[in-house]
């Protein structure tokens, strides 16, 4: 399959992927790094790690939507793709929830820090 977004002949939703993965991630480690030290810098690094990784996703999604618009109606390879696009959304869900219900960077109220 030679069509869809490409950059030097590779896909770039594939390149964009490692991005929202990296820092959505990360994010997880940072609130327990918050935890353990009590430290409120770490709420804040973990709130805009997953600000970062949401705005990732964004852009990586944008480009597997260009990539899926590409691919033949009666393709094998259609019912793959919308699997992996439903799955991604939900993985991304409760970063979504959790960036709303945080309401920004400060600690949670009662963490006691």
């Amino acid at each position: 399959m030679s069509k869809g977004l490409r950059v030097f002949g590779h896909p770039l939703h594939a390149v964009l992927s490692d991005f929202p993965v990296a820092l959505l991630g990360t994010s997880v480690l940072w609130d327990a790094v918050g935890l353990w030290r009590g430290e409120a810098v770490w709420w804040s690094i973990s709130f805009w790690t997953i600000a970062l990784g949401l705005a990732a996703a964004v852009l990586t999604a944008l480009a597997g939507a260009v990539d899926y618009a590409a691919i033949p109606q009666d393709h094998p390879a259609g019912g793959t793709a919308l699997r992996h696009m439903m799955l991604m959304i939900a993985a991304l869900c409760p970063y979504v929830v959790s960036a709303v219900l945080r309401g920004g960077p400060q600690p949670p109220a009662g963490a006691g820090l």
